[in-house]
């Protein structure tokens, strides 16, 4: 018999069944709340000898107890369905609560915090969207491994560090808010897993600090102009920097102790797109000797083992979104000229650990011949080893010959921290006494600042013609004057 004191809205009396019937189909229960606290039609209860109506067994008696078990499972689906779905996340959640293949994605999760509570990782936390089109400046060896679905999202980078070194066992983490759980929308794991037997087999003696090949595919690739700028083979402006560090590396066929060097390029006027390459080297112990071994990395992609969303589907994207581009810099003849290039260390000239953050920064090179800006590695170790080349003589005439300067900006999340450069801090090739004499040295330097300084007067004559004030006369002896 049907309780005629029973009313409600018919709408949402639907949508609540409808609700929890998609929460659990496999369990009878709720179908049974369901049908007994909304019944459609007139319902006979008498396979438990309760009717909804007067809700007595057999001997008269009131059954308490059922209809506060109803009531209880009836409030926890209300609160299921108007409270959790506020957020997206927990809403996908609910739908997919009897998907099995999310297993995948506790499993990375759970993973990552054993692995991140006992063992040391160089820690790295940014917006998603920078990771994706800066990656190589974060995980050189790595794409971004996350599709740029939200871009309100954020992404945190777990690399192994084994004293104080890197590794390629890596861990990435997209979410929302606050980092916690509840708020994960993927996580990514890397193919290489370092045991205790693969650490005993470092030998900590075959790593070598070294940004030589650096310099010497930067006079390969790049030339001085007239300007004070570097130039790549299309005669662009161009901003030049480059870093290394250390990494031991993992694969299926070895575990190796490796030097890397990251060379890139960014076009003065293009601000979306960078060119770098990559060299990997390690020694291999010849005996009373040292052999330098080129290593040929795996595509970034493939360095990844999966990469999951929260539901365990495929989150691995199709093609990377990075504004890195790769390129071939390294193993060309440099250019035989002595006096084209140099560079600066602006992490060593600023000597202040307010720098040393796991953020990308930016470097903007200034004087008033010469605009641009190049972004840092994250990793404060390939900070200070970071090295911004410029031509030798591009600011000689814009101050004292005594002390030639110009101010480097480092643009961080905290703001803008002004160094100057000075003439004497820069270097490169300096062992140039051998070929030249010390009349030939200012006899070059001299030519070359005087070219610059012919340039920089024409440009400057165009400029104030431009800039300057002047005046036309009309027939009519209306004056029109502009004044700078």
């Amino acid at each position: 018999m049907k309780d005629k004191n029973i009313k409600g809205d018919p709408e949402f009396e639907k949508k609540l069944r409808e609700k929890m019937k998609e929460l659990s189909s496999n369990v009878d229960c709720f179908d049974k709340i369901s049908s007994r606290a909304f019944p459609e039609t007139d319902s006979d209860f008498s396979d438990s000898e309760f009717t909804v109506s007067d809700l007595e067994n057999v001997t008269g008696k009131r059954r308490i107890v059922p209809i506060l078990k109803w009531t209880a499972a009836a409030t926890a689906v209300v609160i299921c369905v108007g409270i959790l779905p506020k957020t997206v996340f927990v809403q996908e959640f609910l739908s997919n609560i009897r998907r099995n293949d999310d297993a995948q994605f506790r499993n990375i999760v759970a993973e990552i915090k054993n692995e991140t509570g006992k063992n040391t990782y160089e820690v790295y936390d940014m917006p998603l969207k920078q990771y994706i089109i800066a990656d190589v400046l974060v995980t050189p060896f790595f794409s971004c491994p996350f599709n740029d679905i939200d871009n309100d999202t954020n992404v945190r980078i777990f690399v192994r560090k084994i004293d104080d070194t890197l590794t390629n066992q890596v861990y990435a983490v997209e979410y929302a808010g606050d980092y916690s759980s509840e708020n994960f929308i993927a996580a990514a794991e890397s193919a290489a897993k370092f045991t205790e037997d693969d650490i005993k087999q470092l030998k900590y003696d075959h790593i070598f600090g070294n940004n030589d090949e650096a310099i010497n595919a930067v006079k390969g690739n790049f030339t001085p102009d007239k300007y004070g700028f570097l130039t790549d083979k299309d005669g662009k402006n161009v901003c030049v920097a480059s870093f290394d560090f250390d990494c031991f590396y993992k694969d299926d066929t070895c575990i190796a102790e490796l030097n890397t060097q990251v060379l890139y390029s960014k076009d003065v006027e293009n601000t979306e797109k960078y060119l770098y390459d990559i060299l990997t080297t390690s020694l291999n112990n010849g005996g009373d000797t040292y052999d330098v071994i080129h290593y040929e990395l795996p595509v970034s992609g493939k360095m990844w083992k999966r990469s999951l969303r929260f539901d365990g589907s495929n989150d691995m994207p199709a093609e990377s979104g990075s504004e890195f581009v790769k390129t071939n810099f390294f193993g060309k003849e440099e250019a035989d000229d002595l006096f084209g290039v140099r560079y600066y260390e602006p992490y060593v000239l600023a000597n202040s650990t307010v720098y040393m953050t796991n953020d990308i920064h930016r470097i903007k090179i200034g004087n008033e011949a010469y605009m641009g800006d190049i972004f840092t590695p994250a990793f404060p170790d390939a900070k200070r080893r970071m090295r911004v080349y410029i031509p030798f003589t591009n600011f000689m005439m814009f101050s004292s010959q005594a002390d030639p300067k110009f101010d480097a900006v480092i643009e961080t999340n905290d703001g803008e921290h002004t160094i100057t450069v000075h003439n004497s801090r820069l270097e490169g090739d300096m062992s140039v006494e051998a070929v030249f004499s010390d009349e030939e040295i200012d006899n070059i330097i001299n030519e070359q600042a005087a070219q610059q300084q012919k340039a920089y007067m024409e440009q400057k004559s165009i400029q104030t013609t431009v800039e300057g004030s002047f005046s036309i006369t009309t027939e009519t002896e209306v004056v029109i004057t502009y004044e700078k």
